[in-house]
C-alpha cells in the first residue's frame, strides 16, 4: 500500500498566529512590533485580527520570511443578562482567503468600542449595507455564510470566556475552525476544547486552533500556543488553501512530524510527549503512554472500524502542553480521496458492518478496500456515484452473511417475521443489481461478486431461514453475472474444509472469510 500521510515528514512546517491584537485596536504593539514579536518567537505566519476593523497588514509586512494575513475579529455583544448575570457574547475571526479582498462585511461604527479602533472608523472599506448585530442563531448562520462566499474563513473564538452552551454554537453551520486554546482567556476562564468536541461529536467537520489572543507583555509568556501550517509553498493564496484543506495542527508544545496510514496502521512520529491518544466520538479509540520518566516519540496503531466515523489525535507533553490535529471524517472516502490517481479497482462491501482494510492485489496493482460509514448495507446508488466520481475500471462488490438477519432478531420478532423481513430485502437486493448492471454496462465498468453467504452446516432447525436466505441471494447474484458478462466467485467453497464445512471461526465471524481469502489471493499473487 502506498503511504497516506495525513502530516508528511517531506512538507515544511509553518508556524503561524491565527489571533492576535495590536494599536489598532486595543493591543499595545503597533503591527510592526507585533510582526518582530512574533518572529522573535519563531513565527512566520500571523494573522492580525483587530476587534471590528478590517485592517489589512499584507502589502507593509510581508516578505520573503513573512506573510501577514489580512483578518478581523467580529464583536456580537450580549444584549441581555441571564438570570446570573453572565453576558454570553460571541467572536468570530473572520480570515481573508486572499490579499485583494478589501471590504469588511458587516462593518458598524456602532460596535466599535477600543480606542485604536476608533480611529478608523470612516477609513474602513465596506459593504454598503450598515447591518446590526444580533446574537442569534439565525443572525450568525447569515453571518458566517455571507462571510463563506465573500471568501473569508471564519472561526469560532474562545467559546468558554464566552460562556458559550452547546445550544449556543452545535446550530452552527459553516465554521472553519473553533478555538481549543486561548492563551489570553486561559487564565481568566481556561479553554479546554470541550465546545470542539462538541462539534465534532455531532458531525460537523469543524477545525480546531490554538491561539494566543495576544494583546501585552505580561507576567507570564503570553505566546504559548502556534497553529503549524503543513505545506512546501510560501504565498499568502498557499498558506490559506492549506488552512481551508486542514492542512495543519494546534499546539501548545509539542510538535508532530509525522501522521501516515499504511499497512493498515496509523504511524505517528512527534517530540517527546507522555502521552499519544487517538479520539473518537466521545470516545478514547487507542493511547499509547509513556512509563514514569519516560517519554514517547512514536506509536502505531491497528486501524479500527469505529476510526471510519471520525478521529484525531491528541499529545500530551511536558508541563501538561497538548497538541491537537484536526478531525479526519469518513477515512475510507479520505484514503480514496489521496489514492485515486494511482488505483482504479476498489473493493465496495455490501455489508452490514464493514470491518477491516483487506489488502488485494489485482493485475499486478495493490489496491486497498475501503469502509464506508456504517449502515445497514452500501447502497448500490452509493457505488455508482463514487464509481461516476472517480472513474473506477473495476469493482468488487461483496455480500456476506451480515445481509441475513441476526439471531437476536429470531427472538424478538420470531421466525415468520424474519423471513417476511428477508423477503422485503430479497427485492431490494434484486432491484440494486439491476440498477449496478446498467450503470457498468454504460461505464464500461468491471463487476466481480464474492459471495460470503456460508450455509451453516448443522441439524439445528433455527438455521434453515438463513440457508434458504443466503441460497435466494447467491441463486440472484449468479443470474445477474450470467446474465451481464461479470464474475462471480463463492468465496466461502474456497475456504471450506475437506469435507466441504466451514470452520466455526467463519459461522461466527463471517467477515473473516473475506480477509482471509483476500490474503491467500494475495500470498498467491506474490508467489507466481
Amino acid at each position: 500500500m502506498k503511504k497516506v500521510y495525513l502530516i508528511s515528514e517531506n512538507e515544511k512546517q509553518h508556524k503561524a498566529e491565527l489571533h492576535t491584537h495590536t494599536t489598532c485596536s486595543d493591543g499595545v504593539l503597533t503591527p510592526l512590533e507585533t510582526k518582530e514579536l512574533y518572529q522573535k518567537h519563531g513565527f512566520s505566519v500571523v494573522a492580525f485580527t483587530d476587534h471590528d476593523v478590517f485592517v489589512r497588514h499584507h502589502e507593509e509586512l510581508s516578505d520573503e520570511t513573512f506573510i501577514a494575513l489580512n483578518a478581523f475579529e467580529l464583536g456580537i455583544p450580549a444584549f441581555s443578562e441571564d438570570e446570573t448575570g453572565r453576558q454570553k457574547q460571541v467572536h468570530l475571526n473572520f480570515l481573508a482567503q486572499t490579499p485583494d479582498i478589501e471590504k469588511m462585511p458587516f462593518y458598524n461604527p456602532q460596535y466599535i468600542y477600543q480606542k485604536g479602533a476608533r480611529d478608523f472608523i470612516g477609513r474602513i472599506p465596506h459593504n454598503e449595507k450598515i447591518e446590526d448585530r444580533k446574537n442569534q442563531i439565525e443572525w450568525l448562520n447569515y453571518a458566517i455564510q455571507t462571510g463563506n462566499e465573500l471568501g473569508f474563513l471564519i472561526t469560532y473564538n474562545h467559546p468558554i470566556w464566552s460562556v458559550a452552551e452547546p445550544q449556543d454554537y452545535l446550530s452552527l453551520n459553516g465554521l472553519f475552525a473553533m478555538e481549543v486554546w486561548n492563551t489570553g482567556s486561559c487564565y481568566d476562564m481556561p479553554e479546554d476544547g470541550a465546545a470542539w468536541r462538541e462539534m465534532i461529536w455531532s458531525g460537523k467537520n469543524v477545525k480546531c486552533v490554538a491561539a494566543n489572543d495576544y494583546h501585552a507583555p505580561q507576567e507570564f509568556d503570553g505566546i504559548q500556543a502556534a497553529v503549524y501550517i503543513c505545506t512546501n509553498n510560501f504565498s499568502y493564496e498557499e498558506i490559506t488553501d492549506a488552512l481551508k484543506q486542514g492542512k495543519f495542527y494546534s499546539s501548545t508544545g509539542p510538535t508532530i512530524e509525522e501522521v501516515s496510514i499504511y499497512d493498515g496502521k496509523l504511524h505517528i512520529r512527534c517530540s517527546p510527549v507522555k502521552a499519544i491518544r487517538v479520539l473518537g466520538v466521545k470516545s478514547l479509540i487507542c493511547k499509547a503512554v509513556a512509563d514514569f520518566g519516560e517519554m514517547l516519540t512514536e506509536a502505531e496503531f491497528p486501524i479500527k472500524p469505529y476510526m471510519n466515523n471520525m478521529f484525531y489525535i491528541h499529545l500530551t507533553g511536558k508541563h501538561n502542553t497538548q497538541a491537537w490535529t484536526n478531525p479526519i471524517f469518513n477515512l475510507g472516502k479520505y484514503l480514496l480521496d489521496m489514492q485515486m490517481q494511482e488505483f482504479h479497482e476498489f473493493l465496495f462491501l455490501h455489508d452490514k458492518m464493514v470491518a477491516y482494510p483487506w489488502l488485494v492485489q489485482v493485475d499486478d496493482k495493490v489496491a486497498h478496500t475501503y469502509f464506508f460509514e456504517r449502515k445497514v448495507s452500501l447502497q448500490i446508488k452509493e457505488i455508482v456515484a463514487l464509481g461516476n466520481e472517480y472513474e473506477f475500471k473495476k469493482i468488487y462488490v461483496q455480500f456476506s452473511s451480515s445481509e441475513i438477519i441476526g439471531f437476536d432478531y429470531i427472538f424478538d420478532k420470531g421466525i415468520e417475521e424474519i423471513k417476511r423481513i428477508q423477503q422485503e430485502r430479497l427485492q431490494e437486493i434484486e432491484q440494486e443489481l439491476k440498477n449496478l448492471s446498467a450503470w457498468a454496462k454504460e461505464k464500461n465498468v468491471a463487476v466481480v461478486f464474492l459471495s460470503m453467504l456460508p450455509v451453516q452446516h448443522s441439524a439445528v432447525d433455527v438455521y434453515d431461514y438463513r440457508n434458504n436466505y443466503a441460497r435466494a441471494i447467491n441463486s440472484l447474484l449468479i443470474a445477474t453475472a450470467r446474465e451481464n458478462g461479470f464474475e462471480y466467485i463463492d468465496v466461502s467453497s474456497k475456504l471450506e474444509n475437506e469435507q466441504g464445512i466451514l470452520s466455526e471461526k467463519y459461522i461466527m465471524n463471517p467477515t473473516c472469510l473475506a480477509e482471509d481469502y483476500f490474503m491467500n489471493y494475495f500470498r498467491r499473487k506474490n508467489n507466481e
